[in-house]
């Protein structure tokens, strides 16, 4: 009876192995234990001690000394003829029959099997979760554990050799450096050594091997791994170790600074960073993705590339100069470098960079900052450096003079720039608008009298001037139309000349002065590009965040936001009249701008309604954010309805949108990091999809 019973779980257990090597090939995974011998060829033992008896768990061991080929990874037998020694020991399990402990090595986490593979076997099949063993212990540098498979042992051969090339583990021994990544470990050594080569530059001298790692541990790989733990990556990604992590982080921030040095999209970044993990891990799929979402909305690592950058300056340059945007450092560079050709030309002579640095900061830099200082710059943007007021201004001074085919001068650039300056509040609340109203110099507020309205190829896009219109006609506003043709729409001299003469026929019987210029390239970067001439963007998005026409523009929007320093009014498939407004309030700075808006809007504007709510995602915002907003409102003499809502921030505005009949949804931009996160990060997105009135975001 034992015998039959013992036959017929073998039986069962070849089946299941089986189907198990079926599913795997189809998967394109292994089903192999671990072979002894080729772990120990592959990674380096640091020594070995005998463990002696212990209760071990089954479902760590993983790999055979000598018999890899007669079991799978659950041990289940892959070949007829283990049969009779199979069912013999099956049958003294039965028989309850006392067996010799297995022998194994333990390696990392996992155990291989010296003697007792069947024993194993069997004990598996029958459900045992435990088994007696004398064991060997062998210690190496790098982990195994249950999930390794013989794919991983060429990276972890590269890994020891990185550590043991480097010298890190014994000089940091309680940091880990395990990588999961194929081929990746070379990129750790082009780190260093690109480290080195900075290192030598800033000493004037070539530092040692051994320097240049410690330096690049302390001063790069350290500090970028306590910012992803704080980030809490390692427990969005479970499956990638810190180095892991450090590397594709390093990779996405270094992508993000080509795109912002070279005035590209943030969007081109995560296209190429999603092509690297393609090559880097062909079945990533969703993982990869979850990633580059994860970190083109992760805020810090804008910050810590502003850090890194600044570093970098203040090493090739000597010059502290500190900036708030992104790519501002390599600007600079850039300026410098420019500085150094031209005074080289006059001076027939190879200009040092150092002196080069010297005259830059002295003849340029300097001088452009008087002028900040007599224009009272800072006072139209006050939470701004100088030094991005100074990359402002000649980014302003080039764009006027490739607009207008002339030279402008530095003091005309700013001068021009001030005059399409917004008023930024502090951080203590909203701005008061007397004050906003001296600081400018007339009786009424500035509110969008420049109105940039682009257009591309389809007609439907012209709701946008007529939103536009019903703007410029109650402020006295001009008009400045952009026809942007995109390189597929190039050819189509017929309908460009037929869309202009309509955008111009509108604007000339609503009696509103502007004119329509052509530009071509992508929309949202000729869009920001013209930003700095006008006050407000008026735009068509009829299916956010993708669609046809300007709808294109989807995650532009964000683009826009980030990059063009200008509000916008998202316009969906119909022109309103703008006088019941919905303000979506949260209490952060951009919100408060949006609650300076309404009041303008309130205050000029006859025969305006508003409504302000605020929401939460469990309950109910506390009393005391609609009571800031209601003292503010107060202050100014304007009535309001008030809306408290404990559903999610996108749902609460659009339905109270539809309750009383809205034809304008105000609302501030991506700000605050913290309430992006909370309230109002995808909120824009949301509410710009499921609006059927115009969106206006302040930022």
């Amino acid at each position: 009876m034992f015998d039959e019973k013992a036959r017929a779980d073998f039986s069962r257990a070849r089946r299941r192995a089986f189907w198990q090597r079926v599913r795997t090939w189809f998967s394109g995974q292994t089903d192999e234990l671990l072979p002894y011998d080729q772990v120990r060829a592959a990674i380096p033992i640091k020594g070995q001690r005998y463990r002696g008896l212990q209760s071990i768990p089954i479902d760590q061991i993983v790999g055979s000394v000598g018999r890899y080929h007669e079991f799978n990874r659950a041990f289940l037998p892959t070949q007829d003829h283990t049969e009779d020694r199979w069912v013999n020991i099956g049958r003294a399990q039965y028989q309850q029959v006392a067996l010799p402990p297995i022998e194994v090595y333990k390696i990392g986490e996992v155990f291989f099997v010296q003697d007792g593979n069947h024993r194993v076997s069997v004990a598996r099949q029958q459900g045992l979760k435990t088994i007696d063993a004398y064991v060997t212990e062998i210690d190496i540098p790098v982990s195994l554990t249950a999930e390794t498979r013989i794919s991983d042992l060429e990276t972890k051969q590269e890994t020891v050799e990185f550590i043991e090339k480097t010298g890190l583990q014994e000089m940091f021994p309680e940091a880990d450096f395990e990588l999961t990544l194929n081929g990746e470990v070379q990129r750790l050594f082009e780190h260093i050594d690109t480290h080195r080569y900075y290192l030598g530059l800033e000493s004037g001298r070539e530092p040692t091997y051994e320097q240049a790692v410690r330096s690049w541990y302390e001063q790069v790989y350290q500090p970028l791994v306590a910012q992803i733990e704080q980030e809490g990556l390692p427990e969005h990604f479970h499956g990638l170790t810190e180095t892991d992590l450090y590397l594709l982080v390093s990779e996405y921030q270094w992508l993000l600074r080509e795109a912002y040095a070279d005035e590209d999209s943030q969007e081109e970044a995560n296209r190429r960073f999603t092509e690297t993990l393609a090559k880097i891990s062909p079945a990533a799929g969703e993982p990869a993705r979850q990633m580059t979402r994860t970190l083109q909305n992760a805020p810090w690592l804008d910050a810590y590339i502003l850090e890194q950058e600044r570093a970098e300056f203040v090493r090739t340059t000597g010059l502290d100069l500190e900036a708030t945007i992104p790519g501002a450092y390599a600007h600079l560079v850039r300026h410098i470098q420019d500085h150094r050709w031209y005074r080289g030309i006059d001076q027939e002579r190879e200009i040092p960079w150092e002196e080069a640095v010297a005259s830059w900061h002295q003849d340029i830099y300097l001088t452009a900052r008087l002028l900040i200082d007599e224009l009272d710059i800072f006072s139209y943007f006050p939470n701004r450096t100088e030094t991005d007021l100074y990359i402002w201004i000649y980014e302003h001074r080039q764009r006027l003079s490739e607009d207008l085919d002339w030279e402008i001068s530095l003091e005309a650039a700013a001068e021009n720039l001030v005059g399409h300056a917004r008023y930024e509040p502090d951080e203590e609340g909203p701005p008061d608008r007397e004050d906003v109203q001296a600081r400018r110099g007339g009786s009424t507020p500035l509110l969008f009298v420049d109105l940039l309205v682009p257009f591309g190829d389809d007609e439907a896009d012209l709701v946008a001037l007529d939103q536009a219109l019903v703007i410029a006609q109650r402020n006295h506003g001009r008009i400045h139309g952009l026809h942007v043709v995109s390189a597929r729409d190039e050819g189509n001299e017929a309908l460009h000349a037929e869309l202009t003469a309509e955008f111009e026929r509108r604007i000339e019987a609503a009696g509103i002065p502007g004119r329509v210029a052509m530009d071509h390239g992508k929309i949202a970067q000729r869009i920001a590009a013209r930003a700095g001439w006008v006050d407000l963007i008026v735009l068509h998005l009829s299916h956010p965040p993708a669609g046809a026409g300007l709808a294109r523009l989807g995650s532009g929007i964000r683009y826009l936001l980030r990059r063009s320093g200008r509000s916008i009014l998202a316009v969906p498939n119909r022109a309103t009249g703008l006088k019941k407004l919905i303000l979506a309030y949260d209490g952060s700075p951009l919100a408060d701008e949006a609650l300076y808006l309404a009041t303008c809007f309130m205050s000029f504007w006859e025969d305006t309604e508003l409504t302000v709510v605020t929401a939460g995602q469990r309950k109910k915002p506390s009393a005391k954010l609609l009571s800031r907003a209601q003292s503010f409102l107060d202050t100014h003499e304007v009535n309001a309805t008030y809306v408290r809502s404990a559903s999610p921030a996108a749902q609460a505005i659009l339905e109270t949108a539809g309750r009383f009949g809205a034809d304008l949804i105000i609302m501030g931009g991506y700000g605050n990091p913290t309430v992006i996160e909370l309230a109002f990060g995808s909120t824009i997105d949301e509410v710009l999809q499921g609006s059927e009135v115009p969106v206006l975001i302040r930022t």
